[in-house]
């Protein structure tokens, strides 16, 4: 993995001091201490199981990817689209994995003149979603792939692998961003007392939980692993409650991605429209025999686009 060195990324030491210092400015002494236990986290995870590099002397082949990688449309991606878009690396051999334009439209992407030119030079070009795939493929010389998200092509077993032990247990969990509103926290607290569980919550102190845990991408896994049930408003949230079945729901909202996903594994209908719809949804039948296959064949055409592009 390539050290990333762009100004202004997320995880960068001045936008960590700045949201450290605001937090603490605030008097949210937890705030201040889940943001110093995530990073600590996230950099035990790396440098126990990514390989990370500062350039890219001696690299055979440089992949670019995933997610919203190619959103002309934001700044920060748009500044930086040498990186981005791999031009920074030639005369290295490119491919792409599963990028996407994001929130990116047609007259964004006629803007960034730099598209054309890198995308020919890539020995294979993925995306991610089919929106990405028709409004890139006019600027493409030669065909684009649509793969799944990264996270599929491993199985839940190798997830289980490196996952963190937890001895959390009896509880529903709680993958969101933002805040929810009041009627929808007061459907999960029900059905969290109907069965005796605690509501568990991940990233953000959110005061109405019972507990609150830092983020951290291995505790995560066995979070997953042991939840009675799951409430995400998130599109990785939703991936991963198909990758270890579990009985979720998705908080409604209109993220294509998110949409996409549950159409994939046959699961459209585990999105709530409204409060209401929480306890249907997560007593209700789910037919994981349809997802597994599903995510099956997604990962076997992604894998055969993998070997494919960088060579078997």
């Amino acid at each position: 993995f390539l050290r990333q060195n762009c100004p202004g990324h997320s995880a960068s030491p001045k936008k960590y001091a700045i949201k450290l210092f605001k937090t603490a400015l605030r008097g949210n002494i937890a705030g201040v201490k889940q943001l110093i236990t995530r990073r600590k986290n996230f950099r035990q995870a790396i440098d126990k199981y990514l390989q990370v590099v500062k350039d890219t002397e001696g690299v055979d082949c440089c992949v670019l990817g995933s997610d919203v990688i190619w959103d002309v449309s934001a700044v920060f991606f748009r500044n930086n689209h040498s990186f981005f878009w791999g031009s920074r690396f030639q005369p290295t051999k490119i491919v792409s994995y599963a990028a996407s334009v994001g929130f990116s439209k047609e007259d964004d992407l006629k803007k960034a003149c730099f598209i054309g030119d890198n995308l020919r030079f890539m020995s294979a070009v993925s995306v991610r979603d089919e929106v990405s795939q028709r409004l890139l493929q006019p600027y493409c010389d030669k065909e684009i792939h649509l793969v799944c998200d990264p996270t599929y092509l491993i199985s839940r077993e190798e997830y289980n692998a490196i996952a963190k032990p937890t001895d959390l247990e009896d509880f529903i969990f709680l993958y969101c961003y933002g805040e929810l509103p009041s009627a929808d926290r007061a459907a999960i607290q029900a059905i969290a007392k109907e069965n005796g569980l605690r509501t568990v919550t991940f990233g953000n102190f959110n005061s109405w939980c019972d507990v609150c845990i830092p983020y951290d991408p291995l505790l995560f896994l066995s979070i997953y692993q042991k939840a009675d049930y799951i409430v995400t408003n998130t599109f990785h949230g939703t991936v991963f409650s198909t990758i270890y079945e579990k009985r979720f729901a998705v908080v409604k909202n209109d993220k294509q991605k998110v949409l996409n996903v549950l159409k994939m594994c046959g699961l459209s209908d585990k999105m709530t429209e409204t409060a209401g719809d929480y306890a249907t949804i997560l007593y209700g039948e789910y037919d994981y025999e349809t997802t597994r296959k599903s995510i099956l064949r997604e990962r076997e055409n992604s894998l055969g686009y993998l070997n494919e592009a960088l060579g078997e």
